[in-house]
């Protein structure tokens, strides 16, 4: 049996799942006005090690159904619950659940061999196709600024 403050964090995992995926236990119990402690008993009354557990959980759930759906779908998802309001902060929490992502999946050693690889190139060539030209723009010039001798290829082409 949950606890009046357990409910309201069940209400927030249900109805806001994205809250808990960014969030640590300690800013839920903040955003509940109720405690970590709370957020903890909470994890561990559904069955769940910990917080982390619950969070990796629903971190999963939610890439999975965003990876089954199309851009237009997930514009369309997101068009009545973002508002002039939050939109700024809806951008920022998909950016820090996107950043957590690849933080748990980074492959260090071979991040480490693309690093030196740009160091020890005589030229480098930034190709960017499509809507890929914005991010190739933005890579050649901080590689440009950094190393020099950076060549682009940029095509935006629709």
């Amino acid at each position: 049996m949950q606890s009046d403050s357990q409910k309201i964090i069940s209400k927030v995992a249900v109805e806001k799942p994205s809250l808990i995926a960014i969030h640590t236990a300690k800013k839920i119990g903040e955003i509940t006005n109720t405690s970590e402690a709370t957020v903890i008993r909470f994890c561990y009354s559904l069955g769940y090690s910990g917080y982390t557990e619950l969070q990796d959980e629903i971190k999963k759930s939610l890439l999975m159904v965003d990876q089954r759906k199309g851009p237009i779908q997930k514009y369309r998802d997101t068009e009545d619950a973002v508002t002039s309001d939050n939109y700024a902060h809806q951008v920022i929490d998909t950016d820090i659940a996107f950043l957590q992502h690849s933080l748990q999946h980074i492959d260090y050693q071979l991040y480490q061999q693309a690093v030196d690889s740009i160091i020890r190139a005589n030229r480098i060539v930034v190709v960017g196709f499509r809507w890929c030209h914005i991010p190739a723009k933005w890579l050649f010039s901080t590689l440009n600024a950094i190393k020099g001798n950076i060549w682009r290829i940029l095509l935006n082409l629709v």
